[in-house]
């Protein structure tokens, strides 16, 4: 089971690279994840530091259900994604799937 467990996560943190490039290149410094955690579950991360020196993160995860997409924020309210939002998530999924079938698994 670890092994599996292991694999898993070395799988996320692989796909994870191929949705941070889907975003464009990132300024110096910065970090970014972005990766399907399961079929209905989406996480977008991002690690910067400001110009303080001070370091910042924000973590966006996306639930995919009953046919609307809610975005869920630590400190924020939940929101049903709508217009160009929604359309650019759906954008960066389907980019994301292609990328790496492509990239990891040579589809």
């Amino acid at each position: 089971m670890f092994g599996l467990a292991k694999q898993r996560e070395r799988l996320v943190n692989l796909e994870s690279a191929v949705g941070a490039k889907i975003f464009g290149a990132l300024p110096e410094g910065r970090r970014r994840e972005f990766f399907c955690h399961t079929p209905t579950e989406w996480f977008w991360h991002e690690e910067w530091t400001d110009e303080y020196g001070l370091a910042k993160r924000q973590t966006v995860r996306y639930i995919v259900s009953g046919g609307q997409v809610i975005k869920k924020q630590v400190g924020q309210p939940n929101t049903v994604l709508a217009g160009p939002e929604l359309k650019n998530f759906t954008r960066a999924t389907r980019k994301y799937l292609r990328e790496v079938k492509r990239e990891i698994y040579g589809q």
